[in-house]
């Protein structure tokens, strides 16, 4: 079930960088991650300045590492 549900996240950030693309004119200067492992766990920390912080790591993370898993605090959790 972990494979199934990693591939269904996986392509709804997919489909969120797609609006992003076609929606928004970002200039998005990203770090060279080819050093990274597909197999090797990695932690990410992150000050979010704004919601599309989790979007942008997400679209860099995406295929150079394994799927991101979120620690969010208590507040966060009612956001819609």
């Amino acid at each position: 079930t972990n494979r199934c549900i990693i591939w269904v996240c996986s392509g709804w950030i997919r489909s969120n960088n797609l609006m992003m693309r076609q929606t928004m004119s970002i200039d998005l200067e990203a770090p060279n991650l080819s050093h990274l492992s597909k197999d090797q766990w990695y932690f990410v920390i992150c000050n979010h300045q704004s919601w599309t912080d989790i979007l942008i790591l997400q679209k860099i993370c995406l295929g150079n590492i394994p799927f991101l898993r979120f620690f969010i605090k208590k507040q966060l959790l009612w956001l819609p």
